[in-house]
């Protein structure tokens, strides 16, 4: 009862201001317009070139002020408000050295509903910024745990630990790793920063968005992740620089299953190494969500599906029993 009462006094409050003022909207969106209008209008009539630059400038900043507010971009904000009191102080200013006129009250009346209107619309458009950002945020969330569910269905229970970046990989960063030891024999590394809302980021002709998995035969050693001189430690290493120059690349590039990738020698880690994609555990047409298996191949492997088709690289890959592992002990296929 309390809670509907308040929402009573506030409508109350609020009808009362509108049969006073104008809508806080209006004045919000139209005001910079309105104002810039007259000051042009006054540059046109007025023979006076005192004030003709300062007037001019004042009539171009109310005008952009208001294009930028009108296409939501953000600065105009902070542009409005300064308009609005540059208007109130000019015009005084105008009367108290020419005397008073018609256009310089408007004005100065007009500089104070565009402060009423940035008031009255300022604390909403907050309230819809956080509640916008309550909204992406439960959004990424969901998204998250249901992209974990997919990925557990195909790749096994997940490990409980996650290999965190220093400097997260949304500003510029590294990737965090996420492990799944409890499918297949050995270990796979995949990604969870590719697609971090439904329907945005990277994405193929398979695949409205994915994330990036590989494997290794190494059984799991977080605690030998870091040291090259382990088995574990190498392959991780390996694994974790490809991941880390294919995920920013695949934002910008269409990766498909089949299709290789070499690259350039003087990189460091992974230079002059040959990768081959595919659509793991996928054998559809399409789908919301998957995971592109990243496979490190041999050079001949890498000339050999250029020549016959990546497909045809993978089949003799699981036929030998080294799909859909990146070690590189073994023997080419071809």
């Amino acid at each position: 009862m309390q809670q509907q009462e308040a929402i009573s006094r506030k409508k109350k409050q609020t009808t009362w201001a509108n049969r006073l003022l104008p809508t806080p909207w209006l004045v919000f969106y139209c005001g910079p317009f309105l104002l810039g209008g007259i000051y042009l209008a006054s540059l046109v009539l007025s023979h006076s070139t005192q004030f003709s630059i300062l007037t001019s400038a004042m009539a171009i900043a109310s005008l952009t002020t208001g294009a930028l507010l009108w296409f939501r971009i953000r600065i105009g904000l902070g542009l409005y408000v300064a308009i609005a009191i540059g208007f109130i102080i000019y015009s005084i200013y105008r009367i108290a050295i020419d005397g008073y006129t018609n256009s310089r009250l408007f004005v100065s009346i007009g500089g104070l509903l565009m402060l009423y209107g940035y008031s009255s619309v300022a604390e909403e458009m907050k309230e819809k910024e956080g509640m916008t950002d309550e909204t992406n945020e439960k959004l990424a969330q969901d998204w998250h745990d249901k992209k974990t569910s997919l990925m557990v269905d195909i790749l096994g229970r997940e490990h409980d630990m996650v290999m965190h970046a220093i400097i997260p990989y949304a500003i510029g960063g590294g990737l965090d790793l996420y492990y799944f030891p409890n499918g297949i024999t050995g270990t796979a590394i995949a990604t969870k920063e590719l697609c971090e809302l439904p329907g945005q980021g990277s994405a193929n002709d398979v695949f409205d968005t994915y994330e990036l998995v590989m494997f290794t035969r190494q059984t799991i050693s977080l605690d030998d992740a870091k040291d090259e001189s382990t088995p574990f430690g190498r392959i991780h290493k390996s694994i974790n620089a490809i991941l880390n120059c294919i995920a920013p690349y695949s934002a910008q590039a269409t990766l498909n299953p089949h299709e290789t990738c070499e690259f350039p020698t003087d990189m460091a880690t992974v230079g002059g190494k040959c990768l081959i994609f595919d659509a793991y555990g996928f054998d559809g047409e399409h789908s919301e969500f998957g995971l592109l298996l990243i496979i490190e191949i041999h050079r001949s492997e890498m000339d050999y599906a250029r020549e016959h088709g990546g497909e045809e690289l993978l089949e003799k890959l699981k036929q030998a029993g080294h799909y859909p592992y990146s070690d590189m002990d073994r023997s080419a296929v071809v």
